[in-house]
């Protein structure tokens, strides 16, 4: 029964890529999206170490709105990240940000070493930042 998990984990996996991909290409990250997200992430809730983390959630939900205001993030990116935390055990919540800073940190400097022009017109696609920071780290917090 648990390779039903390791296949949803896979499920979880592509549509981050299809997300990151997204923000690349449009610098969006639409609803429909991270909706899909959210249903495939919903069986994970039935692990027993794996719960919903309300209150991660809505405190980067709120920082977000915040750095989303002064035009530091965009909203698709704040909305993936809340979106993230509320399915991510506690343990796991650290290392996520910290790994999502270090990767958005490499992609600024790719960026502005190679695609200058794009990036100061278009932004950084952080969404790619944030999925790429959760795919490495399923693996890593994948206890049941």
């Amino acid at each position: 029964m648990l390779w039903l998990f390791d296949v949803n984990f896979i499920i979880i996996m592509l549509v981050l890529l299809f997300i990151a991909w997204q923000d690349i290409l449009l610098r969006t990250i639409t609803h429909r999206s991270l909706l899909c997200l959210f249903f495939c992430l919903l069986p994970l809730l039935f692990l027993p170490n794996w719960q919903l983390n309300f209150f991660a959630a809505i405190l980067i939900f709120i920082i977000g709105f915040v750095l989303f205001y002064v035009r530091v993030i965009g909203g698709g990116d704040v909305k993936l990240m809340a979106l993230l935390a509320l399915f991510m055990p506690e343990k796991m919540l650290t290392d996520f940000l910290l790994l999502t800073a270090f990767i958005g940190g490499a992609i600024v400097l790719f960026g502005l070493i190679f695609f200058r022009r794009q990036i100061r017109e278009h932004g950084v696609p952080y969404g790619v930042a944030i999925s790429l920071a959760f795919i490495f780290l399923i693996p890593c917090h994948h206890d049941f």
